[in-house]
């Protein structure tokens, strides 16, 4: 018996959206926005001067740049699914023109 009547709204979903929305936004988005990320790494006075000003600072184990974050997103996400749900893709825009894309199939 199938778990959702064919006419329901969510027949063939894998995931319900609004869940999906939640996971990024809890994971990340909450963390990320409108932060200054910089490598752990950093200059300890310019991270001493960032926190003396208030700053939204995240520090990261690697240099922040699209390509890393995006890779440290798909490890948050990917530890976070349901079970039976696995990531496809995942696309990270930088700017209008430059972005980082992650495909599962890629990944030996």
């Amino acid at each position: 018996m199938p778990l959702v009547e064919e006419e329901h709204p969510e027949n063939g979903m894998v995931m319900d959206f609004r869940d999906i929305k939640n996971l990024v936004q809890n994971l990340i988005l909450h963390q990320v926005d409108h932060a200054l990320l910089l490598c752990a790494d950093s200059s300890p006075e310019l991270i001493q001067a960032l926190h003396n000003q208030d700053y939204k600072l995240v520090l990261t184990p690697y240099q922040p740049t699209c390509e890393n974050m995006l890779i440290d997103f798909k490890a948050r996400l990917m530890h976070k699914l349901p079970d039976g749900v696995q990531l496809h893709h995942l696309k990270l825009w930088e700017t209008q023109n430059a972005f980082a894309e992650w495909y599962a199939s890629d990944q030996v």
